[in-house]
């Protein structure tokens, strides 16, 4: 009788045992790979603009730091790295998880344009007639302004800028891009030939 109470005994504490390294594992990695991956493999930003990276392996919650807060910054929320370019130049994001298992992340950081580009910078066009120019850089969303729409007013369509002529006249065409960069389209109207 004692025999077999101490066997009952001896395996209560294995299987209390088993279940406790069990939930060892499951607590150091959450389950999944210990490894950190990112996608994309290496980040790439435009100086005054964002881009994420997903994080996945390890177990949330991730922790971020800047290897050079002078070229990028960047936050974590969830498995989504936000990296904020600020300088032109190459730097480094050390992530890390909440087991202390870190990986490092590559972040290249690209000058942002001083200016908009355009395969046409100076246009002519008649009253009531169009001309079309295109966009040659920066980043789309875009969008276009007259300073004077009483004689030339402008829509854009992915990087074609439509410029309407309204009445003879001069004016100037300002396109912004998604990051605040400018350009500006000189645009003359002349009365339609007859």
């Amino acid at each position: 009788m004692k025999s077999t109470n101490k066997f009952r005994m001896m395996a209560l504490v294995c299987c209390c045992l088993g279940a406790a390294a069990l939930a060892g594992c499951e607590d150091n990695n959450g389950g999944n790979d210990p490894v950190l991956k990112f996608n994309p493999a290496q980040a790439t930003v435009v100086a005054g603009a964002t881009a994420t990276v997903t994080v996945s392996g390890g177990a949330q919650p991730y922790t971020v730091t800047p290897g050079d807060a002078e070229k990028a910054t960047a936050t974590v929320s969830g498995g989504t790295i936000t990296i904020t370019g600020v300088a032109e130049g190459t730097t480094t994001i050390a992530v890390k998880d909440k087991n202390n298992v870190s990986a490092t992340l590559s972040v290249t950081v690209e000058a942002a344009p001083e200016t908009l580009t355009f395969d046409e910078d100076e246009v002519s066009v008649d009253v009531e007639g169009s001309v079309e120019v295109t966009v040659e850089n920066g980043t789309a969303p875009f969008n276009a302004s007259s300073d004077d729409e009483t004689k030339a007013t402008a829509t854009v369509d992915g990087t074609t800028v439509t410029i309407v002529g309204v009445a003879v006249g001069t004016t100037t065409i300002t396109v912004t891009d998604a990051d605040d960069v400018t350009g500006t389209i000189s645009v003359t109207v002349a009365e339609a030939a007859e």
